[in-house]
């Protein structure tokens, strides 16, 4: 009994990180989706979710917040934003879009 509920929280655990990793792409892969449809302010809305959750690919989705600022005419939050990636992530593969 007792071994078995110790692998119940092994694999309880194991379950949540990849839980926790797939929300993650999928709240990424929402704000491309809103981007390209030309849904700026949900897209924003989705990119600081997805920095609220995660802890990788946030030069990433500093580019993304930036663009949509960008698109939506807020020019100086879009500077913001692509100042903020190049601060923080100087060997991002995204500096040179920024």
């Amino acid at each position: 009994m007792k071994r078995a509920f110790c692998c119940g929280i092994i694999v309880f655990i194991i379950g949540i990180a990849g839980i926790s990793g797939w929300a993650e792409n999928v709240t990424l892969q929402q704000a491309e989706e809103l981007l390209a449809d030309r849904r700026y302010t949900e897209a924003s809305a989705r990119l600081q979710d997805f920095l609220d959750i995660s802890d990788t690919d946030m030069d990433y989705a500093y580019f993304l917040l930036g663009n949509a600022a960008f698109y939506q005419q807020e020019y100086v939050a879009a500077r913001d934003w692509y100042a903020k990636l190049l601060a923080e992530f100087p060997e991002s593969s995204w500096k040179y879009k920024a």
